[in-house]
């Protein structure tokens, strides 16, 4: 006797759940997630201070240790809210790099070049992040910033950016956050 097809169906709806499930990527303690966000207009220009957790995973401080710099990108957009595209669009880069000599770790940031003792310590420096955003005069009215920070993986070495891409433990970015704020008259 053959089995009914319409008794198959939930047989199979179960078995692929259960795929499915196993596929799903674990949850996982390391990260970046953007906390709070302030922003104050200037003259052309904003100035944005942001506050982020930032936590490496065990292979990328892995890589770190064995002389792998990792790049942290910040990236923001201001957008009009009556409008599709950005009005102003910037990114700022982070470079934590190991030295082995000396026991440190260095952060640079732009020309800013600073050294900690230990990981932990760069980690609580880039915590915080205040960047500025030129921008061109904006009119009164409402506006939205969005902005993420992710690990940079297509700045890793070669041979080490597939893998990254295609492991769960490579994936340090921040979803987009968007922040609203207005320019008054």
């Amino acid at each position: 006797m053959r089995p009914c097809a319409s008794s198959l169906k939930p047989v199979l709806a179960a078995g692929l759940a259960v795929l499915l499930s196993a596929c799903a990527a674990p949850e996982s303690s390391h990260g970046i997630s953007i906390e709070q966000v302030s922003i104050e207009a200037g003259a052309e220009r904003l100035e944005i201070r942001m506050v982020q957790r930032l936590e490496l995973s065990r292979e990328a401080q892995d890589a770190l240790r064995h002389g792998v710099p990792l790049n942290i990108r910040a990236q923001f957009e201001v957008r009009a809210v009556d409008t599709r595209g950005p009005v102003a669009l910037a990114r700022r880069d982070y470079e934590i790099r190991y030295l082995p000599l000396s026991q440190h770790y260095q952060l640079t940031a732009g020309e800013q070049v600073r050294t900690y003792p230990r990981l932990r310590h760069v980690v609580a420096a880039l915590e915080r992040l205040d960047t500025e955003v030129q921008t061109t005069a904006l009119a009164a009215g409402p506006y939205t910033l969005r902005a993420r920070v992710f690990l940079d993986r297509a700045s890793l070495p070669a041979p080490m950016q597939l893998p990254a891409v295609l492991s769960a433990q490579w994936r340090h970015d921040s979803l987009w956050s968007t922040w609203p704020f207005a320019i008054s008259v």
